[in-house]
């Protein structure tokens, strides 16, 4: 059965998120924009075998 994770990250701090995700096996399988005051992705994850 597969894992999958969501966080909330600002858009300045997504990249480093998602670089720090992957170095632990996890994959972005997407990315959606919230337009809240400041601009936030909501990213999806998915642990790698």
């Amino acid at each position: 059965m597969s894992e999958y994770k969501v966080m909330r990250a600002l858009e300045k701090d997504a990249e480093e998120v998602m670089n720090l995700m992957a170095k632990n096996n996890w994959k972005v399988i997407s990315v959606n924009v919230l337009e809240t005051e400041l601009v936030e992705l909501i990213i999806t994850f998915e642990r790698l075998a």
